[in-house]
């Protein structure tokens, strides 16, 4: 992960071990060398949106907690970003694949289940134009 600062993260939920994430050290970094994200329809200004654990994402994350894991069913997050929703669901037994149109979305995802040892998660990259 280069060309953009990161920082790494705790967050608590009850009932589970502390989760360790990767994130972007500020929402103000911009790194496109490429013209991928710009190609992509990601702008400057909206780029680093995808690497902030954002509150709709922690509370998110605590309802999946608190939910019993169905393993008939399948969840998939769509602008998954971070990957906090789907990092507590794996966690917790569930069939999970993860989505986001940002470029560097699945890179950070694959981080944040190495830093919480966990198994492979499904990610599968997304535009939804």
């Amino acid at each position: 992960m280069s060309g953009y600062q990161t920082k790494q993260e705790q967050f608590k939920i009850a009932g589970l071990d502390d989760m360790t994430f990767r994130s972007l050290l500020d929402k103000h970094q911009y790194s496109d060398p490429s013209g991928e994200s710009l190609r992509l329809g990601i702008s400057s200004a909206l780029w680093p949106l995808f690497g902030l654990l954002w509150p709709s994402g922690a509370e998110l994350a605590r309802l999946i907690a608190r939910r019993p894991v169905n393993t008939d069913e399948t969840i998939l997050e769509l602008g998954c970003g971070l990957g906090l929703a789907s990092l507590v669901a794996h966690r917790l037994g569930a069939d999970v694949t993860a989505s986001d149109c940002h470029p560097l979305a699945g890179a950070f995802l694959l981080e944040n289940v190495r830093l919480n040892a966990l198994k492979v998660l499904k990610y599968r990259h997304g535009h939804w134009n």
